[in-house]
């Protein structure tokens, strides 16, 4: 089936319909992984997004078995889609796993052209399609869509939930939670609490938590402003680590400004300078939004961390309250000296304040 790709400002690529049929409409932005096609699409980060992968084989190792996320992720490009993969933990191909989770797709076209696309015009109003549409249809959904930004209430728990652990009670205010950091904090003991995004204070103090993390998820703080007086409130009575979208939430409560990037940070290659260690991670990041460096001259928070390719703020710290936030995404699971001495150095604080 063929597949077309239509961009607000009237670009349109052609290219191979793949996965689910189907036409989908949504904001396109590229990713530079060239691994975790999966993950793009099961984080709700992705939400009413259109992923653009910049590197060309994509669906090489399959799709392993896991739990059956829910997909946000609006539709998919690639330069070359493979339906053959080659992994003993592969249970089905890139494919069928689209069409089982209604993800559209288009293949076959230049993505490292729609990349400098996006780079030099930033994120753009999208439409794809590998359905028997005229690009003269395809200008009209675009025109016509109107895209919401709140996410955050579709990805979070809609109740709290627990996991039983001992020594530490650590709350998640999940605002699209991934499940890495509830899958850390299990295999280390501690008890876990989520707590849906919208959560009071008085829920929360009666859950006899010691520290609180408020995780990344999809769009911008601005989305859930109504809720950075609690955040605000947690912050002001519990040790507490933002992370992603947590993190600017985090940020705005306290009277920085966030603002939304011309095409954002998304792969799994960037480099991040930790000041207080003195040297440099590359870590993953997944975000379209950043705290507006100048905004912190009249807050309280300091800058723990940067982007080395374009000096944003990537972590902070308060001067007298205990928060620590990230921008970029905790890598839990490498094999390599990683990011994960932030989650350990959050629960050190967290036992220090018992």
């Amino acid at each position: 089936m063929n597949g077309i790709i239509y961009l607000e400002d009237g670009t349109v690529y052609f290219g191979k319909g793949f996965g689910a049929c189907g036409t989908t409409v949504g904001e396109l932005v590229f990713n530079t992984a060239m691994i975790g096609y999966q993950e793009v699409l099961e984080d709700p980060s992705n939400a009413g997004l259109i992923v653009n992968m910049t590197y060309p084989w994509i669906g090489n190792y399959g799709i392993r078995e896991g739990k059956d996320s829910k997909v946000h992720t609006k539709g998919l490009i690639a330069k070359y889609v493979n339906g053959n993969p080659s992994n003993h933990k592969s249970i089905k191909n890139l494919e069928e796993y689209m069409v089982e989770k209604g993800i559209v797709g288009v293949s076959g076209v230049d993505t490292r052209a729609i990349t400098k696309k996006i780079r030099r015009s930033g994120t753009l109003k999208c439409v794809i399609t590998n359905e028997e549409h005229s690009v003269a249809e395809l200008e009209k959904r675009v025109k016509e869509a109107e895209f919401k930004t709140d996410f955050v209430s579709e990805c979070s728990v809609e109740a709290v939930e627990k996991i039983a652990g001992s020594e530490l009670n650590l709350g998640i205010l999940d605002l699209g939670d991934k499940d890495n950091i509830v899958k850390a904090l299990g295999q280390k003991g501690y008890g876990v609490t989520v707590f849906p995004y919208n959560s009071s204070i008085e829920t929360i103090k009666a859950e006899n938590i010691d520290g609180m993390i408020i995780s990344g998820g999809p769009g911008s703080a601005e989305s859930i402003s109504e809720i950075s007086g609690t955040v605000k409130e947690i912050a002001q009575s519990y040790p507490t680590f933002g992370i992603a979208l947590g993190h600017q939430l985090l940020a705005k409560s306290f009277g920085a400004q966030v603002d939304k990037m011309s095409y954002g940070h998304r792969g799994g290659n960037h480099a991040v300078y930790d000041f207080g260690r003195e040297r440099a991670y590359i870590v993953p990041q997944n975000h379209g939004y950043v705290v507006n460096k100048e905004s912190l001259a009249n807050t309280e928070l300091e800058i723990t961390h940067e982007n080395l390719n374009d000096n944003t703020v990537e972590g902070l710290k308060h001067s007298s309250l205990k928060i620590q936030s990230i921008q970029f995404e905790l890598e839990m699971e490498s094999d390599l000296e990683n990011t994960s001495y932030l989650l350990n150095d959050f629960i050190d604080t967290v036992k220090e304040g018992k």
